[in-house]
Parts: structure tokens; sequence; C-alpha cells
């Protein structure tokens, strides 16, 4: 897990590749943005938290993607889940 800010730092390094935007284990109707690393830095998925450790529960997938742009990601590397 790691926040905003962390996941924007990540991306502008290159460390991020995509993320995707995937239904809530926690929240029914709920959604969280999930962050994915190139392979070469393991590929690891990280899901997006608040400045207090929280996961961002977001109530819509257009509220989710609209995190994932504020991280930085462009539309082509936002990802719904199948």
């Amino acid at each position: 897990m790691h926040t905003i800010e962390m996941a924007l730092n990540m991306l502008r390094i290159g460390h991020l590749i995509e993320c995707e935007i995937v239904p809530s284990d926690k929240e029914v109707g709920a959604y969280n943005v999930v962050t994915i690393a190139q392979q070469g830095q393991g590929g690891d998925r990280y899901l997006v938290t608040d400045d207090a450790g929280r996961v961002i529960e977001c109530r819509s997938t257009s509220y989710a993607k609209s995190v994932a742009a504020r991280i930085g990601f462009q539309d082509a590397q936002i990802k719904a889940a199948s």
C-alpha cells in the first residue's frame, strides 16, 4: 500500500507502469485503485491509500479513474478489472 503522493513519485521515476480499478473487498459497490510496478521492479501491485494509511474506497469507477489521473496515470494506463 502507498499514498497518492508516494504513487505520484513512483510514477515519475518510472517504477509504476499502469494501474487497475478493482472492486473493493470491503465495501459492496466501491472500487479501489491498484498500481502496478514494472516487471523489472518485481511487478508488485499496491493499493492506494490516503495519508492516514486507509485504503481509498471509491464510490464509482469514474471517481476511481479521477484518483488514478490525480496520481498522473494517462487513460491508456488505467485498466478496469475484468
